[in-house]
């Protein structure tokens, strides 16, 4: 039974779900078939579910509780969290404590660690894609990946991967040059560590060549 919508995407809309008979809550992904074909998802899709299902268990990284489909949409049931974004609670807040920042840092860095231990590049770390499991006023401090459409598997520790995805802002220089492997998920934590200590951006630019500069001269400072 769906109970409120939680975030509308591009080719796929969010909402709050309960299970009936348990009232067991779940955020419910609904993906139209004819979007994700005409937009050629499908295989970030796949890509996604395998990635979830690997990391079943994980406390840093969102769960896949269950998969379906009819006519028109793909379906997920994924873990409900109800803190929202760390994009939205920044732009509320604009800094966070050293304390907080410490605790979010220690997540994202464990959820990382148990991707690259499975063989799996992420190459998506910002924000946007980290959700706090609890609403901003409780006591928990505990945060989770989501969205895995990027990520990749690779063969071996140290393999070049040359798909330039993600966002600039956040990339490693070696990943904006495509020549890159598994370790250049490290800097974009160093990008989004910086973010919740500063309240702003370490590397700016008003174009993605302004960016890719101003990421590959590795200047920035610390006043904040």
């Amino acid at each position: 039974r769906e109970v409120g919508t939680l975030g509308v995407g591009t080719f796929s809309r969010v909402t709050m779900v309960q299970l009936q008979g348990t009232n067991e809550t779940y955020a419910l992904k609904m993906m139209k078939k004819t979007v994700i074909e005409a937009r050629k998802q499908k295989e970030h899709i796949m890509n996604e579910k395998n990635i979830m299902l690997e990391m079943t268990g994980h406390p840093f990284l969102l769960q896949l509780r269950a998969t379906f489909k009819d006519e028109t949409y793909l379906y997920m049931v994924l873990e409900l969290c109800q803190g929202g974004e760390l994009f939205l609670r920044l732009l509320e807040e604009q800094t966070l404590s050293e304390e907080t920042t410490r605790f979010y840092t220690g997540n994202i860095v464990l959820a990382l660690e148990a991707l690259h231990a499975k063989n799996n590049i992420y190459r998506d770390l910002k924000p946007e894609n980290i959700l706090l499991k609890d609403s901003n006023d409780s006591d928990s401090l505990d945060v989770v990946l989501v969205d895995f459409g990027i990520s990749r598997e690779f063969a071996f520790r140290g393999m070049r991967q040359t798909d330039i995805l993600g966002t600039y802002a956040f990339m490693a220089p070696e990943a904006a040059k495509g020549s890159y492997d598994e370790r250049a998920d490290a800097w974009s934590v160093g990008v989004v560590l910086y973010i919740m200590l500063c309240g702003n951006m370490p590397f700016g630019g008003d174009t993605d060549d302004e960016i890719r500069r101003s990421v590959s001269s590795g200047r920035y400072v610390m006043d904040q």
